[in-house]
């Protein structure tokens, strides 16, 4: 688990970085008026739609490659290695087929989206672009993954494309360009980091284009057909799964809620800094561990990644709770975002539940039983989307969010219940509980002694006794075994004890 801890540790300071670069982004949305809450809607609709248009373009081809990786890398070398080749032919037409199908569906878009969001249809043909280069990144970062290349990949994403819409909110602010020019600039933003993580994986020597059909692949090209076939739909009714409600805010309700939505999300989001963190270490962990029937390595994995992720998240959750509101006046953000705080709470609990659940998906995900991920999606696709219509038709915002909490949890047990008998894995233990435990009575005092507190004050007294308090709570019930081997390392560098 020490290469695992280190890097995830390396990728959670990324992560960081592109989240408060992300702040200061949401900041210019939301303030002063610099964009209407239609036009910061219209960028998150982007990523919304994008996301669904690049599950389908990809051809299932990431799940592909992690399965399959491990025979490419132990019988091939890497010139010989067509893996790569099979990812880039697979995307380019897995796209000419989206933008023949974006065709044909363009007046289904306008509508059912003309009336309540009208810039979404004014600007539909620029989620392609935007598609296109998300997409390859996409490909790319997942190859990159692999050869356990982690931390550059994962600051071009949580970063670099933040800085890069950074660069033309501030010429839109500066009055240097119009909204129509920056939606246009925005839907080019995944072209900067596609270009660097090409010339990164060229000098890393991992970037081998070889068109000739190896011995491997041709062993194994049944089975990745099959494969394929399976987590292709599944990708496809994961994500729209994930999406739909945003995509059937933006429907029913318009892009400023869709906006309002997306703002809670992103902040409570945050949680889920350990897991985007661990997720790309582990991949490749987990399925060397299948392909050498390692079963004892998975499960300390799956149990140290539910404790971890769980702790991690809560800390982040509970600081999001206690100081939503006093960051939401301090910064001046406008009236109409105030409706999240009602839904934080609400969100915040399906993020819990999805990380305290650990890395079942990626365990499932890089097993012999993948198949199950799709089995457990569609039942997933035919419990959320009447849930989303109905939920976000009778309570709107508050709709979505109670199916989120719902499909969320659903999910999860299922995975579990698999994973448990099959393998007689599951990820808690008597600590999970201590945890819980403790959490709610570090959230509780902080929560009582200083809720009148308004204003900056308020923030820093019950963020900062909560955060100290868990710490301290974490480090003396010894929840986690990786706590304590970080901070033996950090007493060790900075010569403390023997």
């Amino acid at each position: 688990m020490g290469n695992i801890r280190k890097q995830s540790l390396y990728s959670s300071a990324v992560i960081i970085t592109g989240f408060v670069v992300g702040a200061i982004n949401m900041w210019f949305f939301t303030s002063n008026n610099y964009f209407t809450a239609e036009e910061f809607g219209l960028t998150r609709a982007f990523f919304d739609i994008a996301q669904n248009f690049m599950a389908f373009a990809s051809l299932g081809l990431p799940a592909v490659m992690y399965k399959f990786f491990p025979y490419y890398q132990d019988n091939l070398e890497k010139k010989d290695n067509d893996l790569l080749a099979i990812a880039m032919i697979g995307g380019t037409i897995g796209f000419i087929l989206l933008m023949v199908a974006g065709i044909l569906f363009e007046p289904l878009v306008i509508r059912k989206f003309q009336y309540r969001s009208a810039l979404l249809v004014e600007y539909y043909y620029w989620i392609f672009p935007f598609t296109y280069f998300y997409l390859f990144y996409f490909l790319l970062e997942s190859y990159s993954w692999l050869h356990r290349k982690t931390v550059l990949p994962n600051f071009l994403k949580e970063a670099g494309v933040r800085l890069l819409t950074t660069v033309i909110i501030l010429l839109k602010i500066a009055g240097i360009i119009d909204f129509d020019t920056f939606i246009k600039l925005f839907s080019f933003t995944y072209g900067g980091i596609f270009i660097t993580i090409i010339i990164y994986l060229i000098r890393e020597d991992h970037f081998h284009l070889n068109f000739s059909i190896s011995r491997v692949t041709k062993k194994f090209y049944r089975k990745m057909l099959t494969l394929f076939s399976l987590t292709y739909l599944s990708q496809i009714i994961n994500t729209l799964a994930v999406t739909f409600d945003s995509i059937l805010l933006a429907s029913m309700n318009g892009l400023a809620v869709t906006a309002a939505y997306n703002l809670a999300t992103y902040a409570i989001n945050l949680a889920m800094i350990p897991q985007r963190a661990l997720a790309p270490i582990t991949i490749s962990h987990l399925s060397q561990a299948w392909k050498d029937k390692n079963i004892p390595e998975i499960s300390r994995i799956y149990s140290r990644s539910s404790i971890n992720l769980l702790a991690g998240g809560i800390f982040i959750v509970v600081n999001i709770w206690l100081g939503m509101e006093n960051a939401m006046q301090f910064l001046g953000m406008n009236e109409e975002y105030f409706s999240i705080l009602a839904i934080l709470f609400v969100l915040g609990l399906s993020k819990l539940v999805e990380l305290g659940t650990g890395v079942n998906n990626y365990i499932i995900g890089t097993s012999l039983f993948w198949r199950f991920e799709f089995y457990s999606g569609i039942i997933l696709l035919a419990l959320t989307i009447p849930l989303n219509y109905f939920l976000i038709r009778a309570y709107g915002l508050n709709g979505a969010v109670i199916s989120e909490l719902i499909r969320v949890s659903v999910y999860n047990m299922i995975r579990m219940y698999f994973l448990w008998y099959k393998f007689k894995l599951q990820p808690f233990n008597s600590k999970t509980l201590v945890l819980l435990l403790t959490s709610a009575g570090c959230y509780l005092l902080p929560l009582l002694l200083f809720r009148n507190i308004d204003g900056v004050a308020g923030l820093l007294l019950k963020c900062g006794s909560f955060s100290i308090l868990f710490c301290v709570t974490v480090y003396f019930t010894k929840v986690s075994p990786d706590v304590d081997q970080l901070i033996a390392v950090g007493k060790k560098r900075l010569g403390i004890g023997k």
